[in-house]
């Protein structure tokens, strides 16, 4: 019985998240996890970004991202929409979307097919 317990506990337990990258178009994204934009301390955001991995990650998403000034966002499609609209024009501070921009990121059990997914579209445009 202990040992249930500390399965549950530690499935719990979000993946580190990993930083993509600052993209416009947070409307991209399908789905609103959480607002979190009164509870931003922009001298450090460390907080936030790992509250909304762990509201990426109770709902299985790969994905999250912080934007919008706080929204925390993902989706079950997100790995497929949140590159759409680039990165020309987007503003992100301290890992947190502005405005119409956001801050992609990749929980840590997904990161190593991310990279690869990754080195394949670069070379699509090298």
């Amino acid at each position: 019985m202990a040992n249930l317990n500390y399965k549950y506990k530690f499935s719990s337990i979000a993946p580190p998240e990993i930083q993509i990258a600052c993209f416009i178009g947070a409307d991209n994204l399908q789905e609103v996890l959480g607002d979190l934009t009164n509870e931003i301390k922009w001298d450090n955001t460390n907080e936030v970004v790992k509250k909304c991995a762990k509201l990426a990650h109770a709902r299985n998403y790969k994905l999250f991202a912080l934007g919008q000034n706080g929204l925390c966002l993902s989706g079950p499609d997100t790995s497929n929409r949140y590159y759409i609209s680039g990165t020309s024009g987007a503003y992100c501070k301290d890992g947190i979307g502005m405005g119409n921009s956001m801050f992609v990121y990749a929980l840590g059990k997904y990161y190593s097919t991310l990279l690869v997914f990754l080195k394949m579209l670069s070379s699509l445009f090298s």
